[in-house]
């Protein structure tokens, strides 16, 4: 079980796995290969409002890696975050000049503030399953994460790992 806070709210999801590795408190390794980071973008930064919240941050996202890249292109993938309205996972395909190609999955979750983001990379479609159980799993909790909770969860995973 991961959680992120964020003012009056915070994310939950699940990672399934032996291989599964907290590296810090952004970043965790998936499996050797497939990372995952943890981060909130405030809508003051892309200008998210109402219904456009996860459009406005999926272009925002997008002009981000346009700008580091040689060339990005974006495509939003309903069949991995399903028919919820406050989910988007979106495919970034990043290119160079010299044929190398990176994916990235971007898994954002609307709320008051902005959006939850879960990034995972290096993206191929044999990551579309794990993207699909992570999406699924996350959800928004609309109230302070509490030390009881970072506490439980914490205990919980060092008893994971051990194992």
């Amino acid at each position: 079980m991961g959680l992120y806070g964020h003012g009056g709210e915070y994310a939950q999801f699940s990672i399934t796995g032996k291989q599964v590795e907290l590296q810090d408190a952004y970043h965790v390794l998936l499996k050797p290969g497939l990372g995952m980071m943890v981060t909130f973008a405030d809508k003051t930064v892309f200008g998210g409002e109402g219904a456009n919240l996860l459009e406005n941050h999926a272009k925002w996202e997008l002009d981000y890696w346009q700008s580091h890249a040689d060339r990005a292109e974006a495509v939003t993938r309903r069949d991995l975050s399903g028919a919820r309205e406050d989910l988007r996972v979106t495919e970034i395909k990043l290119h160079r000049s010299d044929g190398a190609q990176m994916d990235i999955f971007v898994i954002a979750l609307a709320s008051k503030e902005g959006v939850f983001v879960l990034a995972v990379s290096p993206g191929s479609s044999e990551t579309d399953t794990v993207v699909r159980e992570i999406a699924s799993s996350f959800t928004l909790v609309r109230r302070t994460l509490t030390a009881e909770e970072i506490a439980t969860v914490s205990k919980a995973a060092k008893g994971a790992a051990k194992e």
